[in-house]
């Protein structure tokens, strides 16, 4: 699929300010002929690196990125059923034993990354809690046995409490499962021993209109016992004999096939692209049909995990689907790649009232970083300096408080005030995907200004959402910076955006050094 190139845009609505991040207002490295985004003037040579900023902010990335792992090891793992708590107070006390099904997901990946990756992290307790997650998945995500379907949220044991409408738990399954078939080195994780493809992909599952569960929000059958016992933490994950015959196994071998992450990858695909009826979401007849940006940009990341470095049989149909979901991407730029918006219609136009004109500046900044290294993999120059001036500089320039500082959460492209309650708060995870998309912007292209705006915008982060009485950030600050809820995890918080980002910062932080 080729992708587009980029139009010629209107100028940005919003180069009159810069917002202190040195992201450029008339003159600055967004202004080129007409205006155009992606064309900047010419500019002089470079200066030279700043090599001891570089490496000051690699030290204190790592340090903070060794108090995170160490808070959600002291506190978040359930030796007792597996898996892993979110739901952890200030300091790490469990306040709620439900456990959300994407968050164990990202728990799983950010384990088995870290393992596989930075040598620090290489302790055989660190994969093995990650084996006891995804184990956990493999016995306990499913709605029911054979169906692709995950639950949102899990009781402490295992059991379904609530189900949403959506993709997020099975994309953060696959994702958590594919890292740990590679941490591991198992690829029972990653890809089932069974030949042929997953059962249930041909299949209408969760559309059965009215009547179906699905449609009243309601559970599928799972008995109210609890579930096989977990293996005791730190031990082989092995499935026993009950898992196996759940998933019409009569003897032992790798984990159920339908609970693999490229089977799982399949039915994300499949629901994002030709069937998202079959997530039991009803299209009413008032309601305008809408793409969210979460949806390509998920499918991009997920493609681009399952492909990374394998040179598989399958690499060409996963970057069919990686190109897929960048294109989706580029539909959220509206107006002459002045805004990028969070709902557009299934055909890429601009939807009417409130919902078409929302603005997430984290998601955009997000996808940004998504699109960034999606086009340096294909060596497209033009799609990366599309991603970096269009996703990743504007939204950081019109999401930027101007008085306080920080990332809004969302914004109105008209500039009406947001109907989200929470419009002005300042959450945590924009702000770390700001720091990951301003650094890798930077070791693209070596602009000055894109490294000035990351340390800008990690002196706010860390400033104001990292607590070093008891380690990991917190969440979610008032307009003025002030910390208005003291949780450190729950429904919507574990353990991924903070350790991602700091994990990647190190990563290009010390690529950076080597390069001198």
């Amino acid at each position: 699929m080729g992708l587009q190139a980029a139009p010629q845009p209107a100028p940005w609505g919003c180069r009159a300010r810069s917002m202190g991040l040195g992201l450029g207002g008339p003159e600055g490295p967004l202004s080129g002929a007409e205006g155009s985004v992606g064309r900047p003037t010419a500019d002089p040579p470079p200066p030279p690196r700043p090599m001891a900023s570089l490496s000051a902010w690699r030290e204190r990335v790592a340090a903070e990125l060794d108090a995170a792992i160490a808070f959600w090891e002291r506190h978040s793992h359930d030796p007792q059923h597996g898996g892993f708590f979110s739901c952890l107070s200030r300091d790490g006390s469990v306040y709620d034993e439900t456990k959300y099904v994407w968050l164990q997901g990202r728990q799983v990946w950010v384990y088995s990354r870290l393992y596989r990756k930075v040598p620090r992290f290489r302790r055989p307790e660190i994969l093995e809690a990650a084996r006891a997650g995804g184990e956990f998945l493999l016995r306990c995500a499913r709605l029911e046995p054979g169906s692709p379907r995950a639950a949102f949220a899990l009781s402490r044991d295992g059991r379904p409490a609530r189900v949403q409408r959506t993709v997020f738990s099975e994309v953060f399954c696959a994702l958590g499962l594919d890292e740990l078939g590679r941490a591991a080195s198992e690829p029972c994780y990653r890809v089932s021993r069974t030949p042929g493809p997953p059962p249930y992909l041909g299949r209408g599952w969760g559309c059965g209109g009215r009547g179906h569960p699905l449609f009243w929000g309601q559970i599928p059958g799972r008995s109210a016992s609890p579930g096989p016992a977990a293996p005791r933490w730190g031990a082989p994950a092995v499935p026993d004999a009950r898992v196996l015959a759940v998933a019409g196994c009569r003897t032992p071998g790798p984990p159920p096939r339908q609970a693999a992450a490229r089977e799982w990858m399949a039915a994300v695909a499949r629901w994002a692209r030709e069937a998202p009826q079959e997530l039991g979401r009803p299209q009413l007849a008032g309601a305008p049909p809408h793409e969210a940006l979460a949806v390509p940009m998920m499918v991009l990341g997920l493609a681009e995990q399952l492909r990374d470095g394998d040179g598989g049989d399958d690499d060409e149909g996963l970057d069919e689907l990686a190109a897929w979901g960048a294109q989706r991407l580029l539909a959220h730029l509206q107006r002459g790649d002045s805004v990028v918006l969070e709902n557009v219609s299934p055909d890429g136009k601009e939807l009417p009232g409130s919902m078409g004109r929302l603005m997430n500046p984290g998601h955009a900044i997000e996808a940004g970083w998504f699109l960034l290294r999606f086009a340096q993999r294909r060596g497209d120059e033009a799609l990366a300096a599309r991603a970096i001036a269009a996703f990743i500089e504007g939204p950081l320039r019109r999401g930027w408080d101007p008085q306080h500082g920080g990332l809004f959460a969302f914004l109105d492209a008209d500039g009406h005030c947001p109907t989200q309650l929470e419009w002005s708060m300042k959450l945590w995870w924009p702000h770390a995907e700001a720091m990951v998309a301003l650094l890798a912007a930077y070791a693209h292209d070596r602009r000055p200004e894109r490294l000035e705006a990351f340390q800008r915008v990690a002196d706010y982060t860390f400033s104001k959402f990292r607590d070093p009485e008891h380690g990991e950030w917190f969440g979610y600050l008032s307009r003025e910076g002030n910390v208005a809820l003291t949780i450190k995890g729950g429904p919507f918080k574990g353990c991924f955006h903070v350790a991602r980002a700091l994990h990647m910062c190190e990563e290009m932080l010390e690529e950076l050094l080597r390069e001198g």
